[in-house]
């Protein structure tokens, strides 16, 4: 009996730290950025993009990229839910352009500027 007792309170014990862990923990839906946020985010991915490929087609970018100011980081382009920005490296006359979500997803990048299936 005494068993029985130990083992259906230490299963109200189970039950109870249950409920109180899954409550309502305050979803917020995710928030657009800003432009500059935008830019400071493409920043640092192309200086991630010189530290690994990252699979797109211009393969990895050499440690030039590392070290872009930030004043070399531009809106291109900006359309409903997207942004195209353009950081310029003066040292290797190129432009990487980086395609990213309004909410700060990264979702391409490339040299041209010109994404598919966007307008």
């Amino acid at each position: 009996m005494k068993i029985l007792i130990a083992a259906l309170i230490a299963s109200l014990l189970f039950v109870a730290q249950n409920v109180a862990a899954h409550g309502d923990h305050g979803y917020e839906p995710p928030r657009e950025i800003s432009e500059s946020v935008a830019l400071i985010i493409a920043q640092r991915a192309t200086t991630s993009m010189s530290k690994k490929d990252s699979g797109l087609g211009f393969g990895q970018l050499n440690e030039s990229w590392s070290e872009i100011p930030s004043k070399d980081v531009s809106m291109h382009k900006q359309g409903k839910g997207y942004y195209v920005i353009s950081v310029l490296n003066k040292k290797e006359e190129k432009t990487v352009y980086v395609l990213m979500s309004n909410f700060g997803e990264v979702y391409d990048a490339n040299l041209i500027g010109e994404f598919d299936g966007i307008e």
